[in-house]
C-alpha cells in the first residue's frame, strides 16, 4: 500500500480499493475501475454523440460542441440561443448549434 492517510476509516476504505486490480473492465481501452460509476464515466468519454454540423468534429457533451461552434465558428451566445429557439430560423442554420445525436 501506499503512504497516504486519512482522517475517516471509510475514506481510507474506499482509497484502499484503488489499490485493488479492479473489477469493472471498459471494453473499449482496457482500463480497470474498481467502481461501476467510475467505469460508466469512462465509456460515455469513448461515446462521440455531438457532432459540429461546420467541420464534423465530435464531442462527448453538447456544452463543448456549443464552446466549439462559438470559438471556432464565430457563432456568439446571443446568436447561439437565437438559432437555438427562433422558430423563423431555418433549420439548416439551427443545426449548427444543436446537437446530434
Amino acid at each position: 500500500m501506499c503512504e497516504k492517510s486519512f482522517s475517516r476509516s471509510s475514506d481510507l476504505n474506499r482509497h484502499k480499493k484503488t489499490h485493488d486490480s479492479g473489477s469493472f473492465e471498459c471494453a473499449s481501452c482496457s482500463m480497470k475501475f474498481t467502481r461501476a460509476d467510475n467505469l460508466r464515466r469512462q465509456e460515455l468519454s469513448h461515446l462521440k454523440s455531438f457532432t459540429c454540423q461546420e467541420c464534423s468534429q465530435t464531442f462527448t457533451r453538447n456544452s463543448d460542441l456549443l464552446h466549439h461552434v462559438r470559438v471556432e465558428h464565430s457563432v456568439t451566445r446571443t446568436q447561439e440561443k437565437r438559432l437555438s429557439t427562433d422558430p423563423s430560423v431555418s433549420a439548416s442554420k439551427r443545426v449548427k448549434t444543436t446537437c446530434v445525436r
